[in-house]
């Protein structure tokens, strides 16, 4: 039972509270509903590569989780209501999973990201390359003294911080060594680029969609301990739909907004392949006289000077953008472009912002999430400029778009948060 003035909230996460990452806004959206209710403390456990100088970002603490020898020393210390993370499988959301159990402390999992199948080819290439990805793991750069340790070396440091962790909760011996067994096949064999297993299941987990609900039953969790209860990244969206106008005001250019993903920064392509696939892709759109191409850079992109010198090979003058706003910016665009998966492309259903989606490389990372009824997909740079067009003209049959935003984001009704605060007091109380 916790006091009706203030819970404390502990939240070991890769990245910390001002990072740009669906993870990271879903979880801030759902403490902010949670302020509406209750005063917070709010303890960010930030596993990164790197060790920064602990630094706190308004009202929330944030500290490496290498300040501490394990999880159950800092549960002890912080003391939280509730322990709230990623529910993907990791080594450090294991750490916390068996000493929140073992503390008797409820613990939270969260299933917002979108659901990724991986080309079967690429599966234990893709799982690799994304476990020693150092660019995954250090997304978003905080002012600090750095630790220049390599990503092999930071694995086996979190290796250690759970190794302690189980020392100190006595956890049996057996059980152990299925973990270290299971743990690098789940890793490599998942079919999806989330990794899961019910070795860390919470004892309440929130899933965006029901499709993410059905995965994890099949793979062992407690359907009682599942909730569906949407994305609550895309609450905000909700009530600023009617406030944004999206019709063509540009009579001599058509705009068209082309916004990258973190393809190569997750270890999913290599940089040479992604950057080949922008230089081709606006090379491509400058051919057409009508078109004013603009380029937008994922907001975890190490450095915008990469693109700057990209840009500059294509010798086109083409505006570029990076921490700007994605939702001021559409406002003065006529078309966005995009590849990969990304909340972009649910963002533009959602507004009903015409969009072209590129599926240009031989990889079936997207095919199966987006129906064409709702997106344009372009699998053919020479068909680019029918598609720009299509996707300006195209009428979404209502029925088939609300199928779209249930299969990508769950329900899309502003209230996401609200129903994930009451879940979460429901099982602090």
């Amino acid at each position: 039972m916790i006091s009706q003035e203030k819970i404390t909230i502990l939240i070991p996460i890769m990245r910390p509270p001002n990072a740009t990452s669906v993870d990271v806004k879903a979880i801030n959206k759902i403490i902010e509903k949670l302020k509406e209710k209750i005063e917070v403390r709010q303890i960010w456990i930030i596993f990164q590569n790197t060790k920064f100088k602990i630094q706190n970002l308004n009202d929330i603490e944030v500290i490496h989780f290498e300040e501490f020898k394990n999880a159950v020393e800092i549960i002890e210390k912080f003391q939280p209501d509730v322990i709230l993370f990623d529910g993907e499988l990791t080594i450090l959301s294991v750490a916390f999973a068996l000493a929140g159990k073992k503390k008797e402390t409820p613990t939270v999992g969260t299933f917002f990201i979108p659901e990724i199948e991986k080309a079967e080819s690429r599966w234990i290439k893709n799982r690799i390359q994304m476990i020693f990805a150092e660019k995954a793991f250090t997304q978003v750069k905080i002012d600090s003294e750095l630790d220049e340790s390599r990503a092999i070396n930071f694995l086996f440091r979190e290796y250690k911080f759970l190794l302690r962790t189980i020392k100190k909760i006595n956890f049996n011996l057996f059980e152990l060594i299925k973990f270290l067994i299971t743990y690098p096949r789940v890793q490599l064999f998942s079919r999806f680029h989330v990794a899961y297993h019910k070795i860390n299941e919470p004892i309440l987990t929130l899933c965006s969609t029901i499709s993410w609900k059905d995965k994890l039953v099949k793979q062992g969790f407690d359907e009682k301990k599942l909730k569906v209860i949407g994305t609550p990244l895309y609450d905000n969206l909700f009530d600023k739909i009617k406030d944004i106008d999206f019709k063509h005001t540009n009579l001599e250019k058509i705009k068209i907004l082309f916004c990258t993903a973190s393809m190569h920064e997750h270890g999913i392509w290599s940089k040479e392949i992604e950057d080949g696939l922008i230089k081709n892709t606006i090379n491509k759109l400058n051919e057409h006289e009508d078109f004013q191409v603009s380029l937008k850079i994922h907001p975890v992109t190490s450095s915008i000077d990469e693109y700057k010198k990209l840009i500059k090979e294509t010798k086109l003058d083409v505006k570029l953008y990076q921490k700007e706003s994605f939702l001021e910016l559409i406002k003065e665009y006529d078309v966005i472009i995009t590849y990969g998966p990304s909340s972009i492309v649910h963002e533009c259903v959602l507004l009903r912002k015409p969009i072209v989606l590129l599926q240009l490389i031989n990889d079936s990372l997207t095919e199966s999430m987006y129906d064409e009824d709702t997106i344009n997909i372009c699998k053919n740079l020479d068909n680019i400029f029918n598609d720009i067009n299509d996707a300006q003209n195209k009428t979404i049959n209502q029925t088939i778009r609300d199928e779209q935003i249930e299969n990508m984001i769950g329900k899309f009704d502003g209230e996401c948060s609200e129903r994930a605060v009451n879940e979460i007091l429901k099982v602090i109380r």
